[in-house]
């Protein structure tokens, strides 16, 4: 590790070093530190699953505070701590360099949170942060959540399974309502019930920017899904709402999205083409597809035309609808199969390539 890193110390061109899964320790973290206070090239450092602790993390920091040129620091699955999380506060209010920090399944409390909080506040440049998996309570989330109201830098913040409600349900909605730049924020797994539910669909009747949400794997029931529904009529932004794992919310809010999407109403005026939406929708959700996939599955139209390419019928894709119909009718179960597959394949491709584009 250590020729390694002295040859780091000469090196003018190398710009990413990935070092995942190696057995680097706290020496190695420190003379890879030592080795970033002179490199003036190196923008992507990846220590994923490394063994770093404490000592490591404060090193990094200590030399993020003098290194203007990492822009992504991996440290996820390390056992840095709320001391490190603290030391690479410290590094964030002087570094006008980083802009991905990923430090999910790191151990880090209460204590480190509220610290990385602080320093998003006056941070300008950090726009990823992935705290995901850690221990943290509610003071910590609740000082993340707060830190949205100031920063106006960051658009995606990880906050997944980290064994708390996340905030406050007043706090979520002040912070998301005078917060301009977040993207994706990611909730799940995270207690979350109806009242934490509501508080962000308010927040979305106001919010203009955020694109991708994820609830999944919480305590969302009928009535937080009713109001998610009701803030999508008038919210334009939201692209993704992931609502996996909430069981009568799910099938709450699909029914709710079929029965006011414009264009549905127009085409379904029987009962059974609502109906099928329901089915084909609920299977793809049991698929895990999130609800973004449902967004557009409810122009049934377009579902059945690309189920029908996928059954080599190129042909009769523009049949009328009660053509589509019969055809959905007579089709036995291994091909209904086939249909679901389709279409969240199609939509999982589409998602994979904008998310491609957007790195």
């Amino acid at each position: 590790m250590e020729a390694l890193a002295k040859a780091l110390e000469r090196n003018a061109t190398q710009q990413h070093l990935i070092l995942g899964s190696n057995k680097i320790y706290d020496a190695g973290a420190e003379a890879l530190a030592k080795a970033l206070e002179k490199n003036a090239k190196l923008q992507h450092l990846d220590l994923v699953c490394t063994g770093i602790g404490v000592p490591g993390a404060e090193a990094l920091a200590k030399a993020l505070e003098r290194n203007a040129k990492v822009q992504h620091l991996d440290l996820s699955g390390n056992e840095i701590g709320d001391a490190g999380a603290q030391a690479l506060a410290k590094a964030l209010e002087r570094n006008a360099a980083l802009q991905r920090l990923n430090l999910s399944l790191s151990q880090i409390g209460d204590v480190g949170a509220e610290a990385l909080a602080e320093a998003l506040e006056s941070n300008a440049k950090v726009q990823h942060l992935d705290l995901s998996r850690n221990p943290i309570g509610d003071a910590g989330a609740q000082a993340l959540i707060k830190a949205l109201e100031r920063n106006t830098k960051l658009q995606h913040l990880g906050l997944a399974c980290t064994g708390s409600g996340v905030a406050r349900p007043e706090a979520v909605t002040k912070a998301l309502e005078n917060n301009a730049t977040l993207l994706r924020l990611d909730l799940s797994d995270n207690q979350i019930d109806d009242a934490g539910a509501e508080a962000i669909a308010k927040a979305l009747e106001s919010n203009a920017t955020l694109q991708r949400i994820y609830l999944g794997d919480n305590g969302i029931g009928i009535a937080g899904a009713r109001a998610l529904a009701r803030a999508l009529e008038s919210n334009t932004t939201v692209q993704h709402l992931d609502l996996s794992c909430n069981s009568d919310a799910v099938l709450q809010l699909i029914e709710l999205l079929i029965q006011r999407n414009k264009r549905l109403k127009d085409m379904c005026d029987s009962r059974y083409l609502l109906q099928r939406t329901k089915e084909v929708a609920t299977a793809m959700w049991s698929m895990h597809a999130p609800i973004y996939v449902l967004l557009e599955i409810v122009e049934w139209e377009l579902a059945l035309q690309m189920a029908d390419a996928e059954l080599d019928c190129v042909k009769k894709r523009f049949l009328p609808i009660e053509s589509h119909r019969q055809r959905c009718e007579s089709l036995d179960r291994k091909k209904r199969v086939q249909t679901i597959h389709s279409v969240c394949k199609h939509h999982t491709d589409f998602i994979f390539s904008a998310a491609k584009k957007e790195m």
